[in-house]
């Protein structure tokens, strides 16, 4: 009486254990070895929006600077409330450029990281779905702080002063990021320090 079962049993094990075929190896193995981006999504669109955000809360500030900068005799010509549509509609298309230029900055940080430097910073130990790379790190830190500095002080600093401000905020980028550059060799990590400064001084000027 026992044979039978045991015949029924190895059936039943047959057909749940189905053999691993050579299509399921190569999805599993293209599964392991798939690139994995150095910032993530999450990050990705938590820096951009922390950029917009920063540029919205600057709308006030730089209203104020439009409608100063008008001619008076144009605003006469105009009128009052043509002029205020006027400056609104300079505002909304302001708005929508800084927008993407923003999502083009980051576009050229994730094919930089991807070709140049595809290393990744993770943020909170091991949850890897909060990384960062190093080039979305300069272009966040290239921005923000200048235009943080706008909101505080009223306005912009000029161009030598938010150079070197860039040039010395890049440089402690790259020195916090020191371990994976080092690791890269001497020849490449030249080439990541320059292009990091080259991006965050394009980021700050534009």
């Amino acid at each position: 009486m026992t044979i039978p079962y045991r015949g029924l049993a190895a059936d039943h094990n047959h057909s749940e254990s189905r053999p691993t075929t050579r299509s399921d190896s190569a999805a599993l193995q293209a599964d392991q070895s798939a690139p994995q981006r150095a910032t993530s999504s999450t990050v990705k669109w938590i820096v951009y929006l922390l950029l917009v955000g920063v540029m919205l809360a600057r709308l006030p500030q730089t209203q104020g600077m439009v409608e100063d900068g008008l001619p008076q005799e144009q605003v006469a010509e105009l009128g009052r409330e043509l002029a205020g549509v006027a400056v609104s509609l300079a505002l909304m298309v302001g708005i929508v450029a800084f927008s993407i230029i923003m999502a083009l900055y980051l576009s050229l940080a994730t094919a930089l990281e991807r070709h140049v430097h595809p290393a990744s910073y993770s943020i909170g130990g091991h949850y890897a779905f909060v990384r960062i790379g190093l080039f979305t790190t300069i272009v966040l830190c290239s921005i923000l702080p200048i235009q943080v500095w706008a909101l505080i002080a009223g306005e912009l600093p000029n161009t030598p002063v938010r150079l070197a401000a860039v040039a010395l905020i890049c440089t402690a980028v790259l020195f916090a990021a020191r371990r994976a550059l080092i690791a890269c060799g001497a020849r490449r990590a030249v080439v990541v320090a320059a292009t990091a400064i080259t991006l965050g001084l394009l980021v700050s000027v534009f």
